[in-house]
C-alpha cells in the first residue's frame, strides 16, 4: 500500500506571524520507504518547514513554499546534528512586508531558510496575519516504523518585530486531525497519542 498522511494541530484564527514550540525526535526511527517528518507551518498549506528523516539518507532540514524549495539540495539539506531522542527548539517565522521565511534550530538560523524569499503562488496565500500548525507526517509504502515524537511549550508569534509571544493553548486550535495529503492510499497504523500539544507514533501498515 502507499501511505500519505500527517496529524495536524492547526490554530482556529489567522492572527499570528510565526510559531516556536520544542520538539522531542522519536528515540526509534526505522525508514525503510520514503520519509517522516516532524514540521511547523505558516498559512493555508503554504510555507512549510522542519526536520524529515529519508530513507538512505537520515535526517535533513528543510523549507518548502520558498524559492528554489523544487530544486535537489537547496532548501533541503542533510544534517548531522540531530539524533533520535534529540528535543531540539524549532521557530518558523514570515515577514508578510519583504515576503521572506525563516527557520530556526536550536535559536540558529538554517543556513538555506535564512529569510528565503516566498514563491508568488505563496504569497498570494499569505497576509501579514495567518494560521501556523505543527505536523507530524510521512509517506511510504506502509513499511517505516517510529516511536513517539512530541511537540511541546508551542508559543505564537504575535508581532512582525518578533518580540511578543504568547502560549499556545488548546482553545486557541482547530481539533487535531489525521489528514491523507496527496493522491496516495490510506492513514492505517499512524496513532494520535496526544492530541495537545500534539504526540504521535507511527507502525507498519
Amino acid at each position: 500500500m502507499n501511505r500519505h498522511v500527517g496529524i495536524v494541530s492547526e490554530t482556529s484564527n489567522a492572527n499570528y506571524t510565526g510559531v516556536t514550540t520544542k520538539l522531542t525526535l522519536p528515540t526509534t526511527i526505522n525508514v525503510t520507504s520514503g520519509y517522516v517528518d516532524w514540521y511547523l507551518g505558516i498559512g493555508p498549506s503554504a510555507i512549510e518547514a522542519g526536520i524529515s528523516y529519508k530513507v538512505g539518507e537520515g535526517f535533513r532540514v528543510f523549507i518548502n513554499g520558498v524559492e528554489g524549495a523544487d530544486v535537489p539540495n537547496k532548501r533541503s539539506q542533510r544534517v548531522s546534528y540531530l539524533q533520535p531522542g534529540q528535543t531540539v527548539d524549532m521557530k518558523l517565522t514570515y515577514n508578510h512586508s519583504t515576503k521572506r521565511s525563516s527557520l530556526f534550530i536550536n535559536s540558529q538560523v538554517v543556513p538555506w531558510a535564512d529569510e528565503a524569499p516566498v514563491t508568488t503562488y505563496t504569497a498570494r496565500l499569505m497576509n501579514t496575519l495567518n494560521t501556523v500548525k505543527m505536523v507530524q507526517g510521512v509517506e511510504d509504502t506502509g513499511s517505516n516504523v517510529t516511536s513517539t515524537a512530541s511537540f511541546s511549550q508551542p508559543q505564537l508569534r504575535m508581532n512582525a518585530a518578533g518580540t511578543i509571544y504568547n502560549p499556545w493553548t488548546a482553545s486557541l486550535s482547530k481539533q487535531t486531525i489525521k489528514r491523507n495529503l496527496g493522491d496516495a492510499g490510506g492513514d492505517a497504523h499512524v496513532y494520535l497519542v496526544n492530541t495537545f500539544p500534539l504526540a504521535a507514533r507511527i507502525d507498519k501498515a
